[in-house]
């Protein structure tokens, strides 16, 4: 029963968010970032694997691991959000049993228990995982699953998975680099001073690597200039522009997160890190890794929701296997039988909530969104296949999506299309 538990869970996490695979992408951020990065993938086909993205000057501030690895299911499904959404909805399924595995390695029960379901559980009901783990973005169930396994293996002793697991988290986004950092710390209080020194070489090598990679397609200066407005040191739009505030972005950071129905057990999470560092256990790093991305990237945090996926989870999977260790709770025999069963209907609740949230924000409507969707069916119908259009405005990949042209942005004669105040207009 043991061996089966994690894979129920990751059925459990499939079935979760199985309505949203094959949704149209709709005009909110998840459909922008969905036609981003689907624009990206449709480059590789055009370009050659050395380009992550169209206009790669954009977006050069991120690990190449999500375009890369949605290409494949693009060849066989074609360009579209099924294809685009099917790696992260599966891996969804295995941060689930990720989560339970690694609850069961820390735990070392006789018997039934409870605690490791409650905890995969608890890993998918903030509505962020409902809404972003089959999202073609690298802030959801792509870096949350290596995070977990990679703990797994580390639990075990297996430093070469472990080592796999970052690098998978690493090509996917940057906490993956967070990961190899507090995983070298564990092993090294832990004195597995082998173990820790290869996660600490290997997080050096991966970062490196990283690095020349965007270095060498000159995306530095892109990067330079994500790192000074995710940390607060620029505005989000420009250099020039004012950044929010430390206050701002803890405001908006408790705002994102008061829409998820698992803020007793997020709040649980901090005496429960805290038992965690004490007691030097595993547990602990997927919550350090989040509230290490939050803190080094506040403004970041705060203006994108879904980073706070790995921090909220982290701390509800940890305050679920910290519940048992309170006596007071555990002498008590009735109590000790019912408090898994309410909490399994309250995350039950919680789960069926989430997916309600998702829902809204999948569809819901952003004028600005629905512009671009609507210039590119125009374009489409007014443009033969393989036609380059020309816009005044720069780097908006998402048009190109929609309208399944090569957008270009340099001087050209070539048709062109600019903005009339709020319409889009195509020139004739």
């Amino acid at each position: 029963m043991k061996r089966l538990l994690p894979w129920v869970c990751a059925a459990a996490a499939l079935l979760l968010s199985f309505q949203g695979l094959t949704l149209g992408f709709g005009e909110s951020d998840q459909g922008w970032s969905g036609a981003f990065y689907g624009q990206a993938v449709r480059a590789l086909s055009w370009q050659d694997w050395g380009a992550m993205r169209p206009e790669v000057e954009l977006y050069l501030d991120h690990p190449p691991g999500v375009v890369w690895l949605a290409w494949q299911p693009s060849q066989l499904l074609g360009h579209g959000p099924l294809a685009m959404r099917l790696i992260p909805w599966l891996c969804g399924g295995l941060a689930a049993a990720g989560a339970a595995c690694l609850v069961q390695a820390e735990r070392e029960t006789e018997g039934a228990d409870p605690w490791p379901a409650l905890a995969a559980l608890a890993t998918l009901v903030h509505p962020a995982f409902a809404t972003y783990a089959s999202l073609p973005d690298p802030q959801g169930s792509l870096v949350w699953v290596g995070v977990l396994w990679a703990c797994v293996a580390a639990r075990l002793q297996r430093p070469g998975l472990a080592v796999a697991a970052m690098v998978w988290t690493a090509w996917m986004d940057w906490p993956g680099l967070l990961l190899g950092a507090f995983l070298a710390l564990w092993a090294l209080l832990n004195k597995q001073k082998r173990n820790a020194g290869i996660y600490a070489g290997s997080t050096v090598l991966l970062g490196g690597g990283i690095l020349a990679w965007i270095a060498a397609l000159g995306g530095l200066p892109a990067l330079w200039a994500a790192f000074l407005h995710r940390t607060g040191a620029t505005g989000f739009l420009s250099e020039s522009s004012t950044p929010m505030g430390l206050v701002p972005s803890l405001q908006a950071i408790a705002e994102h997160h008061l829409w998820g129905a698992t803020w007793p057990l997020t709040l649980l999470g901090v005496p429960a890190l805290i038992w965690a560092l004490r007691q030097r256990s595993i547990l602990a790093v997927p919550a350090c890794v989040g509230l290490a991305h939050i803190a080094l990237f506040l403004q970041g945090a705060a203006i994108h929701p879904y980073w706070q996926l790995y921090a909220i989870s982290g701390l509800s999977l940890l305050s679920l296997v910290y519940l048992p260790q309170i006596p007071a709770l555990m002498q008590r025999k009735g109590l000790r039988l019912a408090l898994p069963i309410v909490l399994l209907i309250g995350l039950s609740l919680a789960g069926a909530r989430s997916v309600a949230r998702a829902r809204v924000i999948w569809m819901q409507e952003a004028p600005s969104r629905a512009m671009l969707r609507i210039t590119g069916q125009a374009l489409a119908q007014e443009t033969e296949p393989g036609q380059r259009v020309h816009s005044p405005e720069s780097r908006l990949p998402a048009l190109a999506w929609h309208a399944d042209r090569v957008i270009v942005w340099e001087s050209s004669e070539d048709r062109e299309v600019w903005r009339d105040g709020q319409q889009w207009k195509v020139a004739r």
